[in-house]
């Protein structure tokens, strides 16, 4: 990816504890367990108001240069290129989190990280092209889910036929109506989570995911 440099750390999208928070921080205590999506948000500027969250007008410290390479500024994402922000990401011990108060998502008591009910068994790996969920299908009334793993500015490809546009997602606009679904049971988001492993394990398991080995489609990385 064009902007990334030696040293950069890597990861999207995180989730966590709450170890150490800022003296403006009002919304999080330490304890509290979070999951942060890539974009990073102020929830004050224009857009933000108008739910137009991957563009946030202010978190990007490096908006100029995103400008320039994708055709339009950007909200600054985490673990990604210094084009948008060259903020570290979550494959990490610990992540400082910008707009901490606006940012993250908080996982309410009795819900595990993978989105079931705390004690719920784990899904079983799924195949390589079978990706999709039953119950989250039928509540949205969706025929097929896709799954990409890029959030690409702007681009285009063809790929056996189909047309997929790729673009950053107002990934906030859409936490508290899925959450709702998650806990009422409406949709179950662990068949996205095939494989969870130790953070040392990151290394291979890149590999493993590039090459779709063992039916992998995404891999949750946890610090012991």
């Amino acid at each position: 990816m064009p902007g990334m440099k030696s040293g950069d750390v890597m990861g999207h999208e995180f989730m966590g504890a709450v170890v150490e928070v800022g003296r403006g921080n009002s919304a999080l205590k330490i304890g509290d367990r979070v999951v942060v999506p890539f974009t990073i948000i102020c929830g004050e500027c224009d857009q933000c108001k108008r739910s137009n969250f991957s563009v946030c007008e202010r978190s990007n410290r490096n908006k100029d240069a995103a400008d320039k390479l994708f055709g339009q500024p950007t909200a600054a994402l985490f673990g990604y290129t210094h084009p948008t922000g060259g903020y570290a990401g979550g494959q990490a011990e610990y992540v400082r989190m910008p707009f901490a108060d606006r940012t993250h998502v908080k996982i309410p008591d009795g819900l595990s990280e993978a989105g079931g009910h705390a004690g719920d068994r784990p899904a079983p790996r799924s195949p390589r092209n079978d990706l999709r969920a039953p119950s989250g299908r039928d509540a949205f009334g969706a025929g097929r889910v896709w799954r990409t793993d890029r959030h690409d500015s702007v681009g285009r490809r063809d790929e056996q036929g189909a047309h997929l546009a790729h673009r950053q997602t107002h990934v906030n606009r859409r936490t508290d109506d899925l959450l709702n679904r998650i806990q009422e049971g409406q949709i179950d988001p662990s068949f996205v989570i095939p494989h969870r492993m130790r953070l040392e394990d990151g290394p291979p398991m890149y590999k493993t995911f590039r090459d779709k080995e063992d039916g992998c489609i995404s891999v949750v990385f946890k610090p012991e």
